[in-house]
């Protein structure tokens, strides 16, 4: 038996240890060598922005809800929620009174206010990113080079200020520069670090503990504090003081920017009605389709996509084509980054979010008209430029292949003509055969061509098939050479329009033809065919009733043709 002393703890007391780690000896030196040297007005809103903060990270890490719309609102690492609404607020402050900063500098100070103009806009910049996370619609390394540049140009202007400051007045740029250090560990370092699980030394983890989780947003959060704290030391230190009003002004400041962020917030409702095409589709990414919106065309404007906050979103995408069933060939596409910018649908299994992607897909004034074409959706991770598909895992739609699930199919129409012709036949389901043509003489063992043209004022809902029977008009006696196998007449059949264009994706105002390629048995016999034509349901192969203009009823609903002669 281990008689050794081991110290369990789950990553949630771990976090705890961390907070306080941090907060407890920041709180301290602020509060001893920093905030007493505040004005009042700077006391109180540095005292508010703390109480803030350490009420939003204690609600986060204690929160047990089993929602996940709870989690959602209140996990620190995403974006959209409270803490990232309080983060940027925070940072947009600082930016505030950087500006502030500027407009009480006095004298020759011009370099000075530069910097402070110059710094403000660097953190709105930062307010904004936290909030709305562009970060995630860019390449890792590019986000990470770009921040880099400007966090080091920030800070080596700082760096510069503090050198060149009178004595006694490097306070301030002192205290920026430990926040900007902070900002910089939080946003770019931690989450770099390694995860710790299992054992370390006597310590050992119930589960894992996550740097660039949590953590490193306690860490950024903290280090705007700082910055925010320095700001107000040189608003107070300032020759010339902000007025009563202006203090109230900054004062107010987050809350003014918290109603911006409402107003520009993506997350500007929240679904509380499935969409309108439902969908389970689990991809091995753990990402989920869980359904889409359509526009007018039957196209999708809008897939509602479940990202769960455990994966990387970082290069997951999704595509969008638009294939013909014939050929499969892709007439248009459509890629889209994965992202969470867009309405959260509190929805699935207990308010979990889900992003609304826009896929609106441009259809090229070439493709063709008046074909069968699927809507496909692929999942992918983008890894050094390769597009990596990512396997279905489960779908409750039809799928392509491993990757590929199809959203719905569609048919782009063609303007129709004016008819000038009586039909031949109207079929009870609203269909009408306008006109045929058809030879005179076939020659057995060939192929024979036949056009039928078809209009349609209603839509098609079902699968029919049309068929083409060759009667002969006397009937060899059974056993006479040349009676073919199956009986005194044979038949061809295939849709009306053939693969192209199925009768369920007929529209009202079609009209279309199609030329059919018969063959004509090597040992048909030879002699006079009446040719029947007329559709029949592929469900349950019952055929349907067809009636010449004036309505008068076609027997054994069959259309009659003409007469073909076959010879050898």
């Amino acid at each position: 038996m281990n008689s050794g002393f081991e110290l369990v703890l789950s990553p949630q007391t771990l976090l705890r240890i961390f907070v306080a780690l941090l907060y407890i000896p920041a709180g301290l030196l602020a509060f001893r060598r920093i905030i007493p040297a505040l004005l009042p007005p700077a006391k109180r809103l540095a005292f508010i922005m703390l109480a803030a903060q350490l009420l939003v990270i204690v609600v986060a890490i204690e929160q047990h809800s089993e929602s996940g719309f709870a989690y959602w609102l209140w996990h620190l690492d995403l974006e959209w929620n409270i803490p990232s609404i309080f983060s940027s607020s925070q940072l947009a402050l600082i930016g505030g009174a950087a500006l502030a900063a500027a407009w009480v500098c006095r004298g020759g100070a011009v370099l000075l206010r530069l910097y402070l103009v110059a710094l403000a806009v660097f953190f709105i910049i930062l307010s904004l990113e936290e909030f709305f996370a562009w970060k995630e619609s860019i390449t890792e390394t590019a986000w990470r080079t770009n921040y880099a540049i400007l966090g080091a140009a920030v800070f080596i202007a700082t760096t510069w200020i503090t050198a060149h400051a009178p004595n006694g007045q490097r306070g301030p740029p002192t205290i920026l520069l430990i926040g900007l250090a902070l900002l910089a560990i939080g946003g770019g370092i931690m989450d770099m670090l390694p995860e710790i699980c299992g054992d370390i030394g006597i310590l050992r983890i119930d589960g894992c503990f996550y740097f660039y989780r949590s953590p490193e947003e306690i860490v950024e959060i903290l280090g705007a504090w700082v910055a925010l704290l320095a700001l107000l030391c040189l608003l107070s230190r300032g020759t010339a003081s902000l007025s009563h009003r202006s203090w109230w002004l900054l004062h107010f400041f987050p809350l003014f920017w918290i109603l911006l962020l409402i107003r520009l917030s993506p997350v500007n409702e929240f679904e509380v009605e499935p969409p309108a095409q439902p969908a389970s589709v689990q991809f091995e990414s753990k990402a989920k389709l869980h359904g889409y919106q359509t526009d007018g065309r039957g196209l999708p404007s809008i897939a509602f996509m479940f990202l769960p906050y455990d994966i990387d979103i970082a290069q997951l995408g999704f595509s969008v084509h638009l294939v013909d069933q014939v050929s499969g060939e892709s007439l248009a596409s459509r890629e889209i980054y994965a992202h969470r910018r867009y309405a959260v649908w509190p929805g699935g299994r207990g308010y979990e979010p889900v992003y609304a992607q826009a896929t609106d897909l441009k259809i090229p004034p070439t493709a063709p008209v008046n074909r069968a074409l699927w809507i496909v959706l692929t999942h992918w991770r983008e890894i050094g430029g390769q597009f990596l598909p990512q396997a279905i895992v489960a779908s409750d739609l039809r799928r392509l292949n491993e990757t590929q699930v199809v959203l719905g199919e569609l048919t782009l129409r063609k303007a129709p003509s004016r008819s000038t012709t009586s039909p031949i036949a109207v079929f009870e389901n609203g269909f009408s055969l306008n006109y045929v043509q058809m030879p005179e003489r076939a020659q057995a063992g060939s192929t024979a061509q036949f056009s039928f043209d078809w209009e349609t004022e209603v839509n098609g809902s079902e699968d029919y098939s049309q068929f083409l029977h060759f009667v002969p008009v006397s009937a060899p006696e059974a056993g006479e050479a040349g009676a073919v196998e199956s009986g005194e007449w044979w038949g061809y059949d295939q849709p009306p329009l053939g693969a192209r264009l199925p009768t369920r994706l007929w529209y009202s105002g079609l009209q279309d033809s199609e030329t059919w390629d018969v063959p004509i048995p090597a040992d048909v016999a030879a002699g006079n065919y009446t040719l029947y034509t007329g559709l029949y349901r592929q469900s349950d192969l019952a055929r349907l009733a067809a009636s010449d203009p004036d309505g008068a009823p076609f027997g054994d609903d069959r259309v009659p043709l003409g007469l073909l002669m076959i010879h050898h």
